[in-house]
């Protein structure tokens, strides 16, 4: 008879009470509120009541907790993917960088490159001229600065040649 009355008066209730914790979901704001099927008491509040409220009102601040957090990893997802798009934006802009400082560094080694040998045929250049100027002539030193300047103009072709073959694109070429 204790059992019995112990099971009418608890152990039915603590049972529904364990059913409805395992169907109530966080991320639904509309869950049922828990109601004990027995007989109210008004004006009297026993301990099934008092859990009951708290059981209820956990929830609601449960499910609102929820619903806070989920929009926070939202917001901070979004962080996430702004500053994950500025730090490619400027991995770009660094690359970019870096390849218009190595064409710039090597503008200027081809610029020393093609400009030594200018100097050379220049001064070649005026030095036979001078030579031209005076009465006598020496032949052999007017080849040998011809010669200087046909080999410093082959180099200049050379350097161009093969400036020509790096910036070429060879992906159409026959293996």
């Amino acid at each position: 008879l204790i059992l019995m009355i112990i099971r009418g008066l608890l152990i039915q209730h603590l049972t529904r009470i364990t059913r409805y914790f395992s169907v109530v979901k966080l991320d639904q704001s509309e869950n049922e509120k828990l109601i004990l099927d027995r007989p109210s008491q008004i004006g009297k509040e026993d301990e099934l009541d008092i859990l009951v409220s708290a059981i209820n009102q956990m929830r609601v601040d449960l499910s609102s907790s929820y619903h806070n957090l989920t929009e926070f990893n939202k917001g901070l997802e979004r962080t996430v993917e702004e500053r994950t798009q500025t730090i490619v934006d400027q991995r770009r802009q660094l690359e970019y960088n870096s390849r218009m400082t190595s064409l710039g560094e090597m503008a200027g080694g081809m610029a020393h490159e093609i400009n030594t040998p200018l100097a050379i045929i220049k001064t070649q250049a005026g030095q036979l001229r001078e030579l031209i100027a005076e009465p006598e002539q020496d032949r052999t030193l007017i080849a040998e600065m011809a010669g200087s300047i046909e080999a410093t103009v082959d180099r200049i072709a050379k350097i161009i040649l093969s400036l020509k073959a790096f910036a070429r694109v060879g992906n159409e070429d026959p293996l």
